[in-house]
């Protein structure tokens, strides 16, 4: 385990089907990497942190924004 940790790391964003992700946790911790999974309140303070958020000054306005 010494030399996977002296080793540097890229990090990546992968999107995987539900049904599919005890698969893929499986072949990733093969391969000597490691995942991360965050909750959905994590996930949206990061977008929210990163910009990617809509503000709508009321609700009139959204609702004519998603039709």
């Amino acid at each position: 385990m010494q030399a996977a940790l002296a080793q540097n790391y890229d990090v990546v964003q992968v999107q995987v089907p539900h049904l599919e992700l005890k698969k893929f946790k499986t072949i990733v911790k093969a391969l000597g990497c490691m995942v991360e999974t965050i909750s959905p309140l994590e996930r949206s303070l990061r977008e929210a942190e990163q910009g990617q958020i809509i503000h709508y000054d009321s609700l009139d306005d959204l609702i004519k924004e998603i039709g």
